[in-house]
């Protein structure tokens, strides 16, 4: 279910350039979220509600024009340790509304690791 997000993401998105298979371009950024699925979220070291994570990605992506925009990579991931299937289940839910607004946000580029 997340590959398919995630394609359907990058095909939503295509570019003019196509860029080889695997590869990313960071220049504009890259931020690193992890799920629990607990409502909250991992982002470079701050623990923080998704809401406002949300937000603040709203936010940092206003401020970048669509070639920074173009070159933003999110990389996201389901926080380790977390093993219990129905926190799997609601961390899978919760990652996979941040990639549908990361795509209303215009993310051209996101990866699951």
């Amino acid at each position: 279910m997340r590959a398919l997000a995630v394609l359907m993401l990058l095909a939503a998105c295509a570019a003019n350039e196509p860029a080889a298979p695997g590869s990313f371009d960071g220049s504009g950024g890259v931020v690193t979220v992890e799920f629990g699925g607990d409502q909250f979220v991992h982002c470079d070291g701050e623990r923080q509600p998704l809401d406002a994570f949300v937000v603040r990605m709203r936010q940092r992506l206003r401020g970048m024009d669509g070639a920074q925009r173009a070159t933003f990579v999110v990389e996201l991931r389901l926080r380790e340790g977390v093993v219990d299937p129905e926190a799997l289940q609601r961390a899978e839910s919760e990652l996979n509304r941040c990639v549908d607004e990361l795509e209303v946000m215009g993310v051209r580029q996101a990866r699951f690791l």
